[in-house]
């Protein structure tokens, strides 16, 4: 089975649970074995993106092991979720973090990201419009208000 991966930085820990899972089945308990702590100068939190797409690396190297179905399901889960935190580091203006989210995405499925990117433009435009809406509705409420 092999001990940790030093070639990764994020991951080590789940790499290891997937391949101790080729040899054993999962026995469920009612303790808690292990606990951790968010703290700004952790890896969780100072570095999501890279953790995520890490995850997402490690998992890709077992997805052989998965039923066929199982393996559609975890690339356009994997590749939904890169996309979506692509968007949401856009939106905050980290534009080297969304490229680097995309191109990850990418790199596990073409088709499947393409498909993702657009369906989150037209989510956008969906907001966009309802926003817009919304807006011009609240204008004509306070026209309404100014001269009553």
């Amino acid at each position: 089975m092999g001990g940790l991966d030093e070639h990764l930085h994020y991951a080590m820990d789940y790499d290891l649970l997937c391949r101790a899972l080729q040899y054993t089945s999962v026995e469920y308990v009612s303790d808690t074995l292990a606990r951790f702590r968010l703290h700004s100068a952790s890896k969780t939190t100072s570095q999501p993106v890279k953790m995520d797409i890490e995850l997402v690396q490690v998992a890709q190297r077992y997805w052989h092991l998965l039923p066929q179905t199982e393996q559609v399901a975890s690339r356009a889960f994997c590749t939904g979720f890169l996309v979506r935190w692509a968007g949401t580091e856009a939106l905050a203006g980290r534009l080297r973090a969304a490229l680097t989210c995309l191109d990850a995405s990418l790199k596990v499925d073409v088709a499947a990201t393409l498909k993702n990117l657009g369906g989150q433009f037209l989510a956008g435009l969906r907001r966009h419009a309802v926003a817009h809406n919304y807006r011009g509705s609240n204008d004509q409420q306070n026209r309404r208000n100014v001269s009553g």
